[in-house]
């Protein structure tokens, strides 16, 4: 036997045993994570990753995606690997998801060619110290679950995005290979299937490594193992080689389009390129993949933001110094086919969350560049797994990061209606309208009625919307009068005569201020001297807070007049009583009243107050309320019955 047959001997997969600690199942949390997204994230997280390990030499990085054909027996180990997935599937039911996905593992190995997919970045420093044990890039990369040791501004935060290339392998195996600035080589395989048991009864883990046997260790001299010349890497950097890829015709257009929705900023900035089936996406021609991604129907949003960012009728807001926490800048246009959101990018480049904001007047697009690196290390430290939010229940202390976070909306939310016309009136579309919500009441429902709703494929529609001048209060005692504009329109005040046309809440709750249903009796008769307790249900109305509140069991909200903001509530009530009835206009990151200029209860005048309607009487069954709100913007609305 020569020496490196004596090595190879040493090289193959290990599979640690449990000791008869804890075990698991194929439902890995760390798999779940991006299981329901595996192209997009396949696609992003390595990436992410590849920008982290930037050279700093100038040269953007590359991250070249490649698919191939392997021979099935030149995947390493594969004689050792298909005895465990043997295994495995001999812990399992038949018949089951987790048989089934090991049965397609086995039947991927027995063909006579297996996918592979290459993930490969370039002017990257590869991943150093694959010669040492622990503490080291490389082992935290192949073992370490959890964790991120890179720097505070690195996109990386939790060490679970290792994950998203194992959704994609049918053999749910990846390697790595790399070859890192000092000229140190590395090789290794991971692989995560369920626990399972040996010939004796021993258990062992669901985690196991190609490679060294002794320590699990990755191979460090490529000589000593007939391994196919696609595993060695040969240029300062890092693969990755996705086995049994999950292969579908559409993959190299669908990674394209996920890296330019993620990475559209990275790429324009000149920070990044990418290489799909041999395809180059750079800032010079990032344009012909956006033009691509329009023809093919892309509903992608960076369409919108990488429009932004190039138009010279955009408008660039910049603060040097935000919040103490460093450069963020703002590129903003408004056209009427934008839907109202702004893309959030950290210092990476990468697309975090997109924010929709539906309480600004026109259409708008617009793109946050959070340069600063303070902001950038707070914002890690509350990003969540999938890099696609930023959720301060994640952290304590977040005081620094929870203001600077409601500061910055609040000045993107000021930039944008800077630019915006108000004197003018402007057309522009409605094209999403968010789920009317109810109150915190088990008895009430949702009950939107289908025929309002303009459905995903419907045409939008348009609105208009004008400036409204902050109105005039006049206070006196208890009541409150609003001053019209000599263009809105004059009220019916309802209820007694002589109330003021233009009176939106002129009288005080106590008299009845709707419609009563029952006429005025009159005078009630003496019943005596002495008539002791009223034995009848004499009505009080100046005594409202004796009245029974209104039980609302269903309601149903919806659009009648979009130019007018004119909205309709059905709703049925358990009995008659008294109701009031307050609007919020739903924002993504807080709620804010709806000011309502009129409403009518079945037809009939009744008061309101800011952004309240009531007290009004209702009757026991259906009862219809219509309103319009003082700003003339079609919005999700938060509906709350008070019952008082």
């Amino acid at each position: 036997m020569t020496i490196t047959q004596e090595k190879t001997d040493l090289i193959g997969w290990e599979f640690p045993k449990t000791d008869w600690g804890s075990e698991s199942g194929k439902n890995d949390p760390g798999l779940e994570t991006f299981r329901g997204n595996p192209y997009p994230s396949v696609t992003r997280e390595p990436i992410q990753n590849s920008i982290d390990a930037h050279n700093k030499k100038g040269a953007p990085v590359r991250v070249e995606f490649s698919v191939f054909k392997l021979p099935s027996e030149l995947f390493p180990g594969r004689k050792e690997y298909k005895s465990i997935l043997r295994k495995c599937l001999s812990e399992t039911k038949k018949g089951s998801e987790t048989y089934k996905e090991l049965k397609k593992a086995l039947d991927t190995l027995e063909q006579d060619e297996i996918y592979f997919m290459k993930i490969s970045d370039y002017n990257t420093t590869g991943l150093p110290g694959s010669e040492k044990l622990r503490n080291t890039p490389w082992h935290r990369l192949i073992k370490v679950v959890g964790e991120s040791d890179k720097e505070d501004t690195s996109g990386g935060a939790f060490g679970i995005g290792k994950y998203a290339t194992f959704v994609c392998s049918n053999l749910k195996a990846v390697f790595y290979s790399t070859l890192d600035e000092e000229n140190k080589s590395a090789f290794q395989g991971v692989a995560k299937l369920i626990s399972f048991e040996d010939e004796d009864g021993e258990p062992y883990q669901a985690t196991g490594f190609f490679g060294e046997r002794d320590k699990k260790q990755p191979i460090k001299d490529m000589r000593i193992i007939e391994l196919s010349e696609k595993f060695i890497r040969k240029e300062t950097g890092t693969d990755l080689y996705i086995a049994g890829f999950d292969y579908r015709d559409t993959w190299a257009e669908e990674i394209r389009e996920a890296a330019v929705t993620s990475f559209f900023s990275a790429i324009h900035h000149k920070n990044l390129e990418v290489v799909v089936d041999g395809k180059k996406i750079t800032s010079s021609n990032l344009q012909t993949y956006i033009e691509e991604m329009k023809e093919n129907g892309s509903k992608s949003n960076a369409i919108n933001y990488y429009e932004v960012l190039t138009s010279e009728d955009s408008h660039c807001f910049v603060e040097q110094n935000f919040h103490g926490l460093g450069e963020v800048k703002l590129y903003v246009g408004d056209k009427n086919h934008y839907n109202k959101k702004t893309a959030m990018i950290r210092k990476t480049g990468m697309l975090i969350k997109e924010k929709q904001n539906y309480q600004i007047p026109i259409k708008y697009a617009a793109v946050l560049l959070i340069n600063g690196d303070e902001f950038n290390k707070e914002l890690k430290r509350v990003e969540n797994p999938t890099h696609t939010d930023w959720e301060l229940k994640r952290k304590k202390e977040v005081k620094v990061i929870k203001k600077a976070l409601m500061e910055l909306n609040n000045w993107i939310n000021e930039k944008i209606k800077s630019i915006s016309p108000y004197e003018e009136v402007t057309s522009f579309d409605v094209d999403e309208l968010s789920e009317f919500l109810p109150d915190n009441s088990d008895q009430i429902e949702i009950d939107i009625d289908p025929s309002n709703e303009e459905g995903e494929n419907g045409t939008p529609l348009e609105t208009k919307v004008k400036q409204i001048k902050p109105k005039k209060k006049k206070k006196s005692g208890n009541i409150t009068d609003w001053d019209l504009d000599d263009d809105d329109e004059s009220l019916e005040q309802g209820g007694e005569e002589g109330q003021g046309s233009g009176s939106i809440l002129g009288q005080n709750p106590g008299p009845d201020p709707g419609p009563d249903p029952e006429p005025d009796p009159g005078p009630v008769p003496d019943p005596g001297p002495d008539p002791g307790p009223d034995p009848g249900p004499e009505p009080e109305p100046e005594k409202s807070s004796a009245e029974v509140k209104a039980n609302i069991l269903k309601y149903k909200l919806y659009c009648i007049n979009p130019d007018e903001a004119g909205y309709r509530i059905k709703f049925d009530s358990k009995n008659d009583g008294i109701l009031t009835i307050n609007l919020e206009i739903l924002g993504e990151d807080s709620d804010i009243p709806a000011n309502i200029l009129k409403a009518s209860n079945n037809g009939a005048a009744i008061p309101v107050s800011d952004a309240m309607i009531g007290p009004i009487k209702v009757v026991k069954g259906s009862n219809r309320i219509e309103f319009e709100l003082v700003e003339k913007v079609r919005v999700a609305l938060g509906v709350n019955f008070n019952g008082k």
